[in-house]
């Protein structure tokens, strides 16, 4: 048999679904790479159609064969049928004529088994070779079966000396050489063009691995390519519902919430330690401290530690502790060692109870029921293992049901080894996971409820979704959830109740990640959207193209049943109509770019043009007469588009083509082009082609920035956009003035001014955009900032988003003339934007959601909700730009804030202040400064009780530079500000305020807030806010004479001593003054 490789992890993508399109995710093998091959040339003469090319095939110990292009970009993964646990693929090939791919892997004890696949997919054969007893095909093949490597003229060994000998058929050597002798090599193939070489190496790191090199048959080195093992997901449910997982980067722990969506790097355990488990909020970290000497009594230990690795405590014990979890609730921890001990501990150290399950050793694993009323151990048995479940009475353990490997309850699994395993909430049910990626849900009696197979490789977790508080309505409604996470580098959710699986979650990368429904819908963090793509056959599809029917923004929270809105339908998507295949041809000197549009079964449908990724032309080939046809020839006159074109660069001009229905683009196709022409002031063709001389002018910022606070009406009205619309213009005048000296050119529109012409109406706004266009050239960047009311309107697939300018004072959009006269459209934007010719641009939007009439922290509520997010990153995508949005999908963040302006703005500002780390200490760069923003307005906003995630949309690469922070520049940065809710004053007589006390201090609260940044404090309209001050007392009348006896709170905490205050009837402003005089001193 062939040497199995240690890990490898190829930089190509993990295919998903067995969809068509099926969505690609860059993850790889998640085991050793066994064995490629590549197929068959194209036939002499010919040359390959479109979606067609030479094609790699990979076979792994993850039990699958992927198939990839050669630009290392998958079409497609084989799963093997194997039953054997470590049942690696031993070989793979392709059929002659590349219609077939054909793998061998270990079967056990049948020997090896044998699968061919069309290209597509389909599996046309199966069959056991008992003679065979190595798989790299130098045996020879059963009579008419095809040869696994072709009849190829060369002969390609691998030694252990890391040595590579090319052979012809007749034994002669035809080259030798050596790859680096550290790499012992474990496999060689050969493209079948006699072009390239292909060897996978063994690493030399403790921690496995490898190297993957191309050669030339010269044995010149082409590409190398380093490799880790993958180290596999453990997945569980938060108290409320919401999925994190923990995952190995490095050998390094790293916890993820898909919730908050921010991961979190375990510190480095100490010397001895060993990483058990995070906590379920990830909060605390769990290691197994082991003394060096074995036979030293008491020398091991369990030890909690926070998130800044600082010790919070020790559990000690006098047996030995050599494994340790948290409880599913994270209130408690339990501890076991291979003898059968199990402890259970309260977080502050206390030892609740112990068991001893005497007379069995070589535990497997150990789980804890929620009450500590039962708990399961997982023997060896045999080739197998057994679970045995024990109850607790009073320190006896008597058996109560044991879950074999064998077929007796249910089982089908010969020798199956069980891995993990966790219990309901209600103690009613265990569900448990093994080594060949199967979780079974059995109630306590041994019955078996539902399997769940999906996972290709062994179970590290299985989790069941938490019991709803009887004091709240439960978020999943009558749904239960099972989550499993796995060897193969996934996690799946699991409807527990049918067992249908629900969705997969693929951590890509260090920080990024990737949720995928069974019927396609996705959603993923930014960063992961830029390595996934689609496969529709041989045909790949940019993720662009197919996101607006897949994208689904909060998937997982929808899946809960966490958010309330509702999952889009994908119905009838499961074919794919193609773009048509476009030509470009450039005439630089006549200054014209022809297009060429041939169709395929889609059609053909607009084809837009863009200049370094800003779209100039919608639609080249508009439809045209009766028919509504479209032309497939298509002259563009570059002369026209002078001012979008770089000086002092090579532009980029790309083409996308439609399908026919339009919602379809094929990849950009691109052509190079550095104008050689002057400009001129004359009609775009009058002026002859001649060199340019003309001097280049350094760039200029130019910024828009829209604030509205005041709507028609009070309905709509807000706090804070007109003052954070200023604040940021002042911020963007300063550092931009450092960087761009007197070229900055800010318009600002707030409704916190008399002036009309500054004033955020749609007209001003609009013509705030035609002054630029005039002016900006392709050198410059433009910046927009919007600040106020913005909600979607019209069907989830087309949604826009929509501003709302000063005029509107309702969110209801159904008339057209409402949104044509009182809103700014995303379509609007889209297009203003890109008619300006600047190349570099960022927009900003910190819109509010609101409209609805509420009692508890609604009222302030801005959160974009997923068909807002796809709007803007349509936006995006049409515009190349940079976009930070006030908010993520389902999160409510709270304008109501303790710093008197917006936490996206006030972080955003700080940001620029110079008090965080800028780029080489000076320069505010957009990236940094969007990622600093979306880091820090999460944790601003859950000390105010709100929880706030930015959303980043950014082009593929790059950054920009808007300004620079030095000693001349001072942004002032607002104190953080007590806040204060409703106040209770009532007449000690008639229970009643008619004096009007409550109102009196109301109105001295919101003018004090009315200043923003320079209050005091901050007034929220509502009864309950998370740690707010409030006021509550009882007054007494006698004649004129007014008596108040009043305290102060904290939340539900007293603050201080009740005091007395005295005033007149008349005066209730006075008796205001004297109280706050008291409250002031409190909160001094």
């Amino acid at each position: 048999m062939k040497k199995n490789l240690l890990s490898f992890l190829l930089i190509f993508p993990l295919i998903t679904w067995g969809q068509k399109p099926e969505l690609i995710v860059p993850v790889g093998h998640t085991k050793a790479v066994t064995c490629a091959a590549f197929s068959p040339p194209c036939p002499h003469g010919m040359e390959y159609l479109p979606g067609q090319e030479q094609l790699l095939l990979t076979g792994s110990a993850d039990k699958t064969i992927k198939l990839w292009n050669r630009q290392g970009q998958e079409l497609r993964t084989f799963k093997t049928s194997s039953q054997e646990e470590n049942a690696a693929v031993e070989s793979v090939a392709f059929s002659s004529d590349g219609s077939h791919v054909i793998a061998y892997s270990d079967d056990g004890e049948w020997g090896l088994l044998a699968e061919m696949w069309d290209i597509n997919g389909k599996k046309t054969a199966q069959f056991h070779c008992r003679s065979y007893q190595s798989a790299d095909f130098s045996l020879a093949c059963p009579e008419g079966k095809e040869r696994p490597f072709g009849n190829g003229p060369l002969i390609l060994t691998g030694s252990n000396n890391g040595e590579i000998r090319v052979w012809d058929l007749k034994g002669r050597e035809i080259s030798a050489f050596p790859t680096p002798s550290e790499n012992a090599l474990a496999d060689v193939a050969c493209s079948s063009d006699e072009i390239y070489v292909l060897t996978l190496s063994n690493g030399s790191g403790p921690s496995g691995g490898g190297v993957a090199r191309m050669w030339n048959l010269q044995g010149g080195l082409l590409q190398q390519t380093g490799f880790q093992p993958a180290q596999g997901v453990k997945a569980a449910f938060t108290p409320e519902g919401h999925i994190v997982f923990t995952t190995y980067q490095d050998s390094t722990p790293v916890f993820w919430n898909l919730d908050r969506h921010y991961c979190y790097h375990a510190p480095p355990p100490a010397a001895g330690e060993s990483f058990q488990a995070f906590s379920p909020d990830g909060q605390y970290t769990l290691s197994v401290f082991k003394h060096p000497d074995s036979a030293n009594e008491g020398g091991s230990m369990a030890i909690l530690r926070g998130r800044d690795g600082n010790v919070k405590q020790e559990y000690r014990h006098n047996h030995s502790i050599d494994y340790g979890d948290f409880s599913a609730d994270g209130q408690h921890i339990y501890t076991w060692d291979r003898a059968g001990h199990i402890d259970l501990w309260g977080l502050s150290g206390q030892l609740e109870w112990s068991m001893l399950n005497e007379g069995h050793s070589g535990i497997l694993y150990t789980a804890v029921s929620p009450q500590g009323n039962f708990a399961i151990h997982c023997l060896n048995e045999g080739e197998g293992s057994v679970a045995r479940l024990l109850g607790r009475k009073e320190q006896n353990l008597p058996l109560v049901q044991s879950f074999s490997s064998n077929s007796e309850h249910g089982s089908h699994d010969l020798h199956r080894k069980h891995s993990c395993a966790t219990f309901s909430h209600d103690e009613q049910y265990i569900l448990e996971g093994d080594r060949a990626g199967v979780a079974q849900l059995w109630d306590l009696q041994g019955n078996l409820k539902h399997r769940f197979k999906g996972h290709t490789a062994a179970l590290v977790s299985v989790a069941l979704s938490p019991a709803c508080p009887q004091d709240r309505d439960c978020p999943s409604g009558d749904k239960h959830f099972a989550l499993t996470g796995s060897e193969d580098g996934t996690a799946k959710l699991w409807d527990s109740e049918t067992g249908e699986e629900l969705a997969t979650i693929i951590p890509a990368g260090r920080e990024d990640w990737v949720c995928i429904c069974s019927n396609g819908l996705f959603d993923a963090s930014p960063k992961a959207m830029e390595m996934i793509y689609f496969s529709a056959g041989q045909e790949l599809i940019e993720l662009e193209q197919l996101k607006e029917r897949y994208y689904e923004p909060g998937l997982m929270d929808k899946l809960l049943g966490i958010s309330d809105e509702p999952i889009r339908s994908v119905e009838g998507f499961d074919t794919v109509a193609l773009y048509p295949i476009v030509q470009l041809e450039l005439d630089s000197q006549a200054r014209e770019l022809q297009i060429e549009l041939t169709p395929r079964n889609g059609g053909i449908g607009p084809a837009s043009v863009f200049i370094n990724g800003k779209e100039v032309i919608p639609d080249a080939n508009p439809s045209q007469g009766f028919e509504k046809t479209r032309s497939t020839s298509i002259l563009v006159n570059l002369s026209k588009f002078n001012r979008y074109f770089l000086q002092d660069t090579l532009n980029t001009i790309s083409v996308r083509a439609c399908n026919e229905a339009g919602w379809l683009k094929s990849p950009a196709r691109s052509v190079a082009y550095r104008p050689n022409f002057a400009r001129s002031k004359g009609a775009p063709g009058d002026t002859p082609p001649s060199l340019s001389f003309q001097p280049l002018r350094d760039p200029s910022l130019y910024a828009i920035i829209v604030g509205t606070a005041n709507y028609a009406g009070t309905k709509l009205d807000l706090k804070f956009p007109g003052k954070d619309a200023a604040a940021m213009a002042q911020a963007i005048q300063q550092a931009g003035g450092q960087l761009f000296e007197d070229r900055v050119h800010v318009r600002l529109f707030t409704t916190d001014t008399a002036e009309v012409s500054m004033h955020p109406t749609r007209s001003n706004i609009k013509a705030a955009f035609e002054a630029f266009k005039g002016q900006a050239v392709a050198e410059d960047i433009l910046l927009v900032y919007l600040s106020g009311h913005g909600i979607t309107y019209g069907d989830a697939e087309r949604a826009q988003f929509y501003y709302l300018t000063q005029e509107i004072g309702s969110i209801d959009l159904s008339d057209e003339g409402i949104r044509k006269s009182r809103t700014v459209s995303s379509a609007e934007f889209t297009k203003w934007i890109n008619d300006i010719p600047a190349q570099k641009q960022v927009m900003i939007i910190d819109a509010c959601n609101s409209g609805k009439v509420v009692e508890i922290l609604d009222g302030g509520q801005k959160a974009l909700n997923s068909s807002q997010i796809r709007a803007l990153d349509r936006m995006k995508d049409r515009t190349g730009m940079y976009v930070l949005a006030g908010s993520a999908a389902d999160k409510v963040s709270y304008e109501a804030s303790q710093y008197g302006q917006g936490l996206l703005t006030y972080s955003l500002l700080e940001g620029m202040s110079g008090l965080v780390k800028l780029r080489e200490g000076k320069y505010v760069d957009v990236v940094q400064l969007f990622e600093y923003t979306r880091d820090k307005v999460p944790e601003m906003a859950e000390s105010i009780g709100g929880i706030q995630s930015p959303t980043m949309l950014t082009p593929r690469s790059g950054s920009i530079d808007i300004g620079i922070v030095n000693e001349k520049v001072n942004i002032q940065l607002a104190p953080r500000k007590p806040v204060f809710i409703r106040n209770v004053f009532q007449n000690e007589d008639s229970f009643d305020d008619e004096l009007g006390l409550g109102l009196a201090l109301a109105d001295y609260f919101r003018s004090v807030t009315a200043k923003g940044a320079q209050a005091e404090l901050i007034y929220v309209d509502v009864s309950e806010y998370e740690n707010a001050y409030s006021l509550k007392g009882l007054y007494g009348v006698a004649g004129d004479a007014v008596t108040v006896r009043a305290r102060l709170f904290k939340g539900k905490t007293v603050v201080g001593e009740a005091f007395t205050v005295t005033g007149k009837k008349e005066e209730a402003p006075g008796l205001v003054e004297a109280i706050m005089a008291q409250v002031d001193g409190m909160l001094k």
